[in-house]
């Protein structure tokens, strides 16, 4: 993906276009004030991917910590079925937030 670097003034005064390579050319586009990058805009569709590639990656970590801490003997084993129901209920927390926000 190509990057398309604006400085905070030619990202407010050419708007329309800076849109336009984030979404019809498919570039990520970095925003930079005093020389130094921001903000970054991408597509939403790029974002969400981002952000459930995050969430997976997370619980991943969840699952790995979990299993130390078993190891270790400081929990007891869960099952797949509550861990299922906790995932679930994670998942939905997230989804409560991102409503009221």
């Amino acid at each position: 993906m190509e990057v398309v670097i604006m400085n905070s003034e030619q990202a407010r005064r050419e708007w329309r276009e800076m849109l336009d390579h984030a979404y019809m050319d498919n570039q990520e586009v970095v925003i930079e004030r005093y020389g130094k990058p921001i903000v970054a805009v991408i597509k939403y569709a790029q974002w969400q991917k981002t952000q459930d590639r995050l969430e997976e990656l997370e619980l991943i970590l969840g699952v790995r910590t979990a299993r130390a801490r078993e190891a270790a003997g400081e929990t007891k084993p869960i099952s797949h079925d509550d861990l299922k129901q906790l995932l679930i209920e994670r998942r939905n927390q997230g989804a409560a937030a991102n409503v009221g926000a």
